[in-house]
């Protein structure tokens, strides 16, 4: 459990570096301490702190985050219709590796998928913020069936083709359920628009790994 009593910040600065050190006795939230140490960050450098720039050594950022000159071209007002069972039910390419770290693959859009912007009637059941920065939402089918939706951090999408959809979807979600690292228990229905992805395909609980077909980056969200 979070418990401050006081808060004491100390600054001090060695070449172009800025330190800041917390002595905790009184914030009442890890939000508040978070607070406090941007705030005097951006006070003694005049600019708030870099995104997280945390990511996996190969994630296909350059997909995820629609920097890629292929994103340009699909057609975002007439979205393709489907499922989450029949994303589910797609052939993942077998070269590409469960972990996608093959180098070909981190700038490279694959089959018709991923240079396909799809819209999915669904339940959102949980979201979170991600330490990549990335909104992360499981989305369920009629089945039960799950699969995600992921909407990365604007502020790390520099360049990228389709920068004012995410923006627009980011603020949708802030704004609808404000994400923190905590994840939030949901039952929201919610027609949802973005490019095909395959991502990590990993075994759990015993079970086949699944083809790792999902929605990112997510593009428009409509609510219902």
């Amino acid at each position: 459990m979070f418990n401050m009593k006081k808060v004491t910040t100390a600054l001090f600065g060695v070449g172009a570096a800025v330190f800041v050190v917390l002595t905790a006795e009184d914030c009442s939230s890890p939000e508040q301490a978070k607070q406090t140490v941007e705030k005097t960050v951006q006070n003694a450098t005049g600019q708030k702190p870099a995104p997280n720039q945390k990511v996996n050594k190969a994630s296909r950022l350059a997909i995820k985050r629609a920097t890629d000159d292929a994103a340009a071209k699909a057609d975002l007002l007439h979205p393709t219709a489907t499922t989450v069972e029949a994303m589910l039910m797609l052939a993942r390419p077998d070269d590409l590796a469960s972990d996608i770290s093959n180098p070909e693959f981190q700038s490279k859009r694959i089959g018709s998928f991923e240079n396909t912007i799809w819209t999915v009637d669904a339940k959102i059941t949980e979201i979170v913020l991600r330490a990549d920065g990335d909104y992360y939402m499981v989305i369920e089918g009629a089945s039960g069936a799950r699969t995600v939706v992921e909407v990365p951090d604007p502020a790390l999408c520099e360049g990228s083709k389709r920068l004012d959809e995410i923006k627009a979807v980011r603020k949708a979600l802030e704004e609808k359920f404000h994400p923190t690292a905590q994840p939030q228990k949901l039952n929201m229905k919610a027609k949802i628009t973005g490019f095909g992805f395959f991502g990590f395909a990993r075994s759990k609980d015993g079970k086949p790994a699944s083809n790792g077909a999902r929605i990112m980056p997510g593009l428009k969200i409509d609510f219902k």
